[in-house]
């Protein structure tokens, strides 16, 4: 039995592959990607830590027939966007607005939104998060963390589990996985427009 993460899947949400410059189409090209792409790597005993914004659509019963088609447990970290799953809770083991857990020894803070300081933050726990997506205020996160190393010799260890970010690639992920993939791409012009979309991501 494993855990997995990943954030903002936006299900339904055409407007959010322009934001995102998303590698797709339309959101129903998108859905099937993040639907082949979950069932593909999590088992029926596995669990998949969501942190927040699942889907763009009110209707629960489009919901519930996504969210049941997807392998494993779910754990919901509530988004600003998931007034939806309120219809569709029994889909969840558990919804909440912040969670701590330990996987393979290592404390994980989860949170939709990125926090610069956490419990345990100088004792190696890690912060996962989402809600920034590949955006200016991801790349001020990044910014201010590498202030605080640079300063204060701060652990910074925080990472953005949103699904559209390279590390990711619209797939749950471990949180080896996350920890040893994680970085900047070199090739993404990270200056951003004044909404806030990146020129330019790395896409599969």
């Amino acid at each position: 039995m494993s855990n997995f993460y990943i954030g903002d899947p936006h299900l339904f949400h055409d407007n959010i592959i322009r934001y995102d410059n998303r590698p797709f189409k339309n959101s129903e090209i998108m859905n099937n990607v993040l639907i082949g792409n979950w069932n593909a790597v999590v088992k029926p005993d596995d669990t998949v830590y969501m942190l927040g914004d699942v889907s763009w659509t009110f209707d629960p019963q489009v919901n519930r027939s996504i969210l049941k088609s997807l392998n494993g447990h779910k754990i919901l970290i509530k988004g600003n966007h998931d007034a939806p799953m309120r219809d569709v809770r029994d889909c969840f083991d558990k919804i909440v607005d912040y969670l701590e857990i330990t996987d393979n020894g290592v404390k994980v803070i989860l949170f939709h939104y990125p926090i610069l300081f956490w419990n345990g933050q100088f004792r190696d726990s890690v912060h996962l998060y989402a809600h920034v997506h590949n955006s200016h205020q991801w790349n001020m996160m990044e910014a201010y963390m590498k202030e605080a190393r640079a300063l204060q010799a701060i652990p910074m260890r925080a990472y953005n589990v949103g699904c559209m970010m390279p590390w990711m690639n619209y797939t749950p992920r471990t949180l080896q996985q996350i920890m040893d993939e994680y970085y900047v791409a070199p090739d993404v012009d990270l200056r951003g427009d004044k909404d806030g979309q990146i020129e330019r991501t790395t896409t599969q």
